[in-house]
């Protein structure tokens, strides 16, 4: 994959510019294609960089989460750091541009626990940005507002390889169907998260979104032509390439998954946004794709 330089002006980029006699290791979230975007995305960066890498986390200097949305997932994220901090303890660790929420507070007390091993952690949006900035975090840490790492994609060989497979066949609607689609009542859903038995609260938050999903579902295929094919199907749980194959055959694109809005736009599809707990498409639009795509950010309602 090949792209344009990387703006040097960007935070992360300077800090990934500094650390450039360092060997990295990428470490991604085991996840969906979005993760797999992100990585595809931050290789491209450290390659265009010029900074070595390795597959061995062992050998590395510093051991990179190229991003995602480490605070959104409670304790989960964390978990899964000390985790690395535990294996791999001759490595500084940075966080790539991701979503860092402050209803969450698993993130910070672990990093807060973690001595000097954070270096580096950058923000995908402003909220998440101000999130850090408050979060009260120890001086040493470097703390940056960037781009999603996927956007590195953008001018890549890759993406100009699937526009040009690119057609326009069913209208594609991807959505969710975990907690962050769900939008009733978020600090009501947090409350009962900490007060209620863990099976009973799991029941609940599956109910309420799966109505949340078919509400999306209802609202998109009424703002779909109705000649034309509707496909209903959450394109991120697919390997990367089959992903981006059923984005690129897409006349339009109405989701609440993040990635695949990124991708879309990228591809150049007409695409529909819909909003998840955290409001992340949109804050994520306004902040890196407003300037050079049209996404319509459409609620429930009217």
């Amino acid at each position: 994959m090949t792209a344009a330089e990387p703006d040097c002006n960007d935070p992360y980029i300077r800090f990934l510019s500094a650390h450039r006699n360092k060997i990295f290791h990428c470490q991604n979230y085991p996840g969906n294609a979005g993760d797999a975007l992100i990585y595809a995305g931050t290789r491209l960066l450290l390659e265009q960089l010029g900074i070595a890498t390795t597959k061995n986390p062992q050998d590395a200097d510093v051991i990179l989460i190229p991003g995602g949305n480490p605070s959104m997932w409670p304790g989960a994220g964390a978990r899964f750091w000390r985790t690395l901090w535990e294996q791999f303890p001759q490595a500084e660790f940075v966080v790539g541009p991701a979503g860092f929420n402050a209803r969450y507070p698993e993130w910070k007390s672990a990093i807060s626990d973690s001595g000097f091993k954070v270096s580096g952690l950058f923000a995908r949006e402003p909220s998440s940005y101000q999130a850090l900035l408050d979060a009260d975090l120890p001086d040493h840490i470097e703390l940056g507002l960037s781009h999603d790492p996927a956007l590195n994609l953008r001018s890549s060989e890759w993406l100009q390889k699937q526009r040009s497979a690119a057609r326009s066949g069913y209208a594609l609607l991807s959505f969710r169907d975990d907690h962050e689609g769900n939008l009733h009542c978020v600090p009501l859903l947090e409350w009962l998260r900490r007060s209620i038995p863990g099976r009973v609260f799991k029941r609940l938050s599956r109910a309420l979104t799966a109505m949340t999903k078919r509400q999306k579902i209802r609202r998109a295929t009424s703002a779909v032509d109705g000649e034309v094919e509707i496909l209903v199907r959450d394109v991120s749980r697919e390997d990367l390439e089959t992903c981006a194959r059923l984005v690129r055959t897409a006349s339009e694109v109405h989701t609440d998954r993040l990635h695949i809005m990124l991708l879309a736009a990228m591809l150049g599809k007409p695409v529909v946004a819909y909003p998840t707990s955290h409001q992340k498409l949109e804050t994520v639009y306004k902040h890196s794709v407003k300037d050079w795509a049209e996404v319509k950010i459409r609620n429930l309602q009217g």
